[in-house]
């Protein structure tokens, strides 16, 4: 018991709803900015459902937040691309760290927008 209890990570509340703000916040922007249609996940499994098991839906372009609960977007965009490599994944971090940047060309990412990133960051990409 003691064990497990040391490899449990909890996070505060406080944390998850600023997270939550910052997607809400990023996908209003990305509305008004490109007049586009906005499919949401709020965990990295639930991307991976969206895509992976709905090819019909056809997604052109996918910002993945790096740091998600349940699986992150490390994982999540791996697994997505191993089933359809075309798919252009965005990798959305606030960690720009040289480590971090090639994580996320590691697992797949086409590009990386650290946040805040402002309407011509994210049009020039």
């Amino acid at each position: 018991f003691s064990s497990r209890r040391r490899h449990t990570r909890f996070l505060p509340v406080s944390w998850a709803r600023r997270c939550v703000q910052e997607t809400e916040a990023i996908q209003a922007q990305l509305k008004e900015y490109c007049n586009i249609r906005l499919v949401s996940a709020y965990n990295g499994k639930e991307a991976c459902d969206l895509v992976i098991e709905d090819p019909k839906q056809n997604f052109a372009l996918i910002l993945m937040d790096c740091e998600m609960p349940i699986m992150n977007g490390y994982k999540a965009t791996e697994l997505i691309m191993k089933q359809n490599a075309n798919i252009v994944v965005v990798g959305i971090t606030g960690d720009q760290s040289s480590g971090d940047l090639d994580r996320c060309r590691d697992c797949g990412m086409k590009d990386i927008l650290v946040k805040p990133f402002d309407k011509k960051t994210f049009v020039n990409m």
